[in-house]
């Protein structure tokens, strides 16, 4: 039939019919957004908005250590970031120094090396680099904060001997570090706190009791804290506890502000005793001091064990599974409104978003560790 011959009223009543079908394929968020004081309160449902994967990562550069020198060899990386041009920055714990190569993977750099003197490492954790050009390294050896400025010129030192399992710092941009860190006592506290530049302290963001040993919550044990955090665009400092069976995520603003809580709808997965078994191997291994240890083991897992996130503010959670061999890794992802927009796995673990750039740390053919960065698509 010649379309051109219908009706006017079949040609509208079909143009109606296209258009509405057109409105069911819309992907729609099916969960809440509420204000409760100054707090929002983002409320998701199981399912995502997408159940297509959202994004395509491609890898473009392998950054790889060189036996043949020394310097450049990768014995151990523990942490890596990357600057505003693209460099990358590499924390070898083993080697106890900073390898630093260029947007290209050029090796251009090593900063720091072992010993005790000024700018000198013994146990490198972890580094960060600030809005002001320095890297802070975090030394649990010597129970410092070592600076340096991006040339690798070392600047200064701030003990944290008083503080136990010091994490961070990460830092805002008027100067001040967010940090965590235990207060042992007859009932030890975690506190997630932010302090000044010279490092007097200012507020505290959440606090979490931990067990005295040799009590020990196993996921705590695992992961050596009980808040999962981090300082995401805006300086915004977010939040989770692990011992919390419940999927929700904190985030405060730079006073201290409680500002918005993101959940989620969630299937708890029960442990069991084989579950038990495999989590204390994960824990202690063959550590003859296992037996001496009163592990305590929650009905459940946890909902995540850690969430990175980009510049533009997504947040991608990572879920926690049973303890079963893995090839790839689950991640929920957020976006800067707190809506649950997909669930993806990757056969790596994402640990930098940056400029459409995704870092990680993972191991080549031969088993040795290298970086390798990818790029990203969006689909949506």
């Amino acid at each position: 039939m010649n379309i051109f011959k219908w009706p006017v009223s079949a040609l509208i009543s079909l143009g109606f019919v296209l258009f509405i079908g057109c409105i069911k394929q819309q992907p729609e968020w099916k969960g809440t957004i509420e204000t409760k004081g100054d707090v929002i309160i983002v409320r998701n449902p199981k399912e995502p908005i997408y159940s297509e994967p959202v994004l395509e990562l491609t890898e473009d550069l392998v950054v790889e250590g060189s036996e043949e020198a020394e310097e450049r060899m990768f014995q151990s990386i523990s942490m890596l970031d990357v600057d505003e041009e693209g460099r990358l920055y590499i924390l070898d714990e083993q080697a106890g120094n900073i390898k630093v190569f260029d947007r290209d993977g050029g090796f251009t750099k090593t900063i720091g090396r072992k010993g005790q003197g000024p700018g000198e490492f013994g146990l490198p954790i972890s580094l960060t680099l600030t809005p002001d050009r320095q890297i802070i390294v975090n030394d649990m050896g010597q129970r410092k904060l070592l600076f340096f400025d991006r040339d690798g010129k070392y600047l200064k030192q701030l003990s944290i001997a008083d503080k136990f399992l010091f994490f961070g710092p990460r830092m805002t941009a008027d100067g001040d570090m967010i940090v965590m860190h235990t207060i042992p006592s007859d009932k030890p506290e975690t506190f997630l706190e932010k302090f000044g530049p010279d490092f007097e302290p200012i507020l505290t963001f959440t606090s979490a009791h931990v067990e005295r040993p040799p009590v020990a919550d196993i996921f705590v044990a695992l992961h050596m804290t009980r808040l999962l955090w981090n300082v995401i665009p805006d300086d915004i400092v977010i939040w989770a506890d692990m011992k919390n069976p419940d999927y929700e995520l904190y985030e405060h603003n730079m006073d201290g502000t409680l500002i918005r809580i993101i959940s989620k709808e969630f299937d708890p997965i029960v442990i069991t005793a084989e579950d038990r078994g495999k989590l204390m191997d994960r824990a202690f291994g063959d550590n003859p001091t296992r037996d001496q240890w009163d592990v305590r083991f929650p009905e459940t897992y946890p909902p995540f064990s850690g969430f990175s996130f980009d510049d533009t503010g997504r947040i991608f959670v990572k879920r926690y599974e049973k303890e079963t061999h893995q090839d790839d890794i689950l991640f929920d992802i957020f976006d800067p409104e707190g809506k649950y927009i997909a669930k993806m796995r990757f056969d790596m673990n994402p640990l930098i978003w940056k400029k459409g750039l995704m870092y990680a740390i993972e191991e080549n053919e031969e088993g040795f560790q290298v970086i390798k960065r990818y790029r990203v698509d969006w689909k949506v």
